[in-house]
């Protein structure tokens, strides 16, 4: 809501921060992060990008998955998932005004992109070359790319027993406010101004799932929704959907993931927009990006439909398998090269036992539980289910209709944060 004397974020506004820099783990730490996305009302800027948020760590509680995946590798950290809480946003001005959130989990979350044709077609090989590729990039990114003394000691610690616990620089929560906040337009030069429209129409109409879904519960036909982001404007700088309009949509697709490493699906899509001021219109929508975690390694196909990212199940456990018999070739085995080589199990454990016990069968039986492990991971264990939150961000390709096919969304103007027809 809007005013000359103030700008009112309601409650239940949806927004992302990401921390700004790294904190250690524990009750009451204090963070610092910036708005990833500017905050609208109507068609205009609440708060821009980048807006510092104050927060802290209120709560924590035992990671049980992550103990487990850390204990078969050797790291015996008692992992905790860290609750957040944001309590204050600092405005141009300098001024910090409080203000209170929902309490949330964060991530590390990455764009997922649907694919083109050209990035599906192509042989097994040309797959397989394709993967190796990906894995060397991000392999060069920990030396190469910015922060890359974090990245080093993030590595170091994945090598360790036991190691301190931190919320890293990038972590990204999706929030919504509590409560109302009323910022003092004054300080806030934006605020009282109109978003250019673009000029080329916008490719996709941005906006937070407000519906929790995932492959393992949700059913095919559920239905879903979302709220727009940000105004949405066509090819001739018409605002077509604004802020704070509802998308209504189902489920057309669920799937499980199953056993020998099948992994889970999901699909769909939008099919109905409902005004602020209440009138509804049917649409064609379905997502072209989702922010998801970058741990689900999700992919997304031409048409929306989204699954973890196709991988080469054979190259790790057969790459562990031939580096676990290098300790038996060479010099009778006794090699400490060959020792370190091969035992790859439980990190920097496994390798200094591997060579310390100066025998070939203890770093071949390391390196061998490691290819096990990694075999079972691949065949045998459940695949990965798709999740995606309340508060999701998603861009969605847009393809309107009416109440006959190509019939397209009658422009609408808005005028002080309220859409009137035009």
């Amino acid at each position: 809501m809007l005013s000359a004397q103030s700008v009112v974020i309601l409650a239940g506004t949806a927004a992302r921060a990401e921390l700004v820099k790294s904190s250690s783990v524990h009750h009451g730490q204090s963070l610092s992060a910036k708005l990833i996305d500017p905050i609208y009302l109507g068609d205009k800027v609440a708060l821009p990008a980048g807006t510092p948020l104050r927060g802290n760590i209120v709560g924590l509680a035992a990671d049980s998955k992550r103990r487990i995946r850390g204990r078969l590798n050797g790291d015996f950290t008692p992992f905790h998932r860290s609750a957040v809480r944001f309590d204050s946003v600092v405005l141009p001005s300098g001024q910090a005004v409080p203000i209170e959130t929902t309490q949330e989990t964060g991530a590390v979350v990455v764009r997922v992109v649907s694919a083109r044709k050209s990035q599906r077609a192509g042989s097994y090989l040309r797959h397989v070359w394709r993967v190796a590729k990906d894995d060397a990039r991000r392999a060069k990114e920990v030396f190469t790319g910015p922060d890359k003394g974090e990245r080093l000691e993030r590595f170091a610690y994945s090598q360790l027993p036991y190691h301190p616990e931190k919320l890293y620089k990038g972590v990204a929560y999706a929030f919504e406010f509590a409560k109302p906040v009323d910022l003092p337009a004054q300080t806030l030069p934006l605020a009282t101004q109109t978003p250019s429209a673009p000029e080329t129409a916008q490719a996709d109409l941005r906006a937070y799932l407000k519906t929790s879904i995932n492959s393992r519960e949700t059913k095919t036909g559920t239905v879903i929704e979302a709220v727009v982001a940000e105004p949405y404007f066509d090819a001739s700088q018409e605002l077509r959907i604004p802020q704070g309009a509802t998308l209504l949509g189902t489920v057309t697709q669920a799937k499980a993931a199953r056993w020998f490493g099948r992994s889970g699906k999901l699909r769909f899509a939008f099919t109905q927009v409902r005004f602020p001021e209440g009138e509804s219109q049917m649409i064609q929508g379905t997502p072209s990006a989702v922010e998801a975690k970058k741990t689900q390694e999700l992919a997304m196909d031409a048409e929306g439909g989204v699954r973890p990212a196709s991988k080469d199940r054979f190259l790790r456990p057969l790459l562990l398998t031939a580096l676990a018999s290098y300790a038996s070739e060479g010099d009778g085995g006794n090699s400490v090269g060959g020792d370190a080589v091969a035992s790859n199990g439980f990190g920097l454990v496994g390798r200094i036992a591997g060579i310390a016990g100066g025998s070939p069968e203890l770093a071949m039986g390391i390196g061998y539980y490691a290819a096990a492990l990694s075999s079972y991971d691949s065949f045998i264990a459940k695949g990965q289910d798709v999740t995606f939150p309340r508060n999701t961000r998603l861009e969605i390709q847009l393809n309107t209709v009416g109440d006959h096919p190509g019939q397209r969304i009658e422009s609408r103007k808005v005028l002080g944060g309220l859409s009137v027809q035009k």
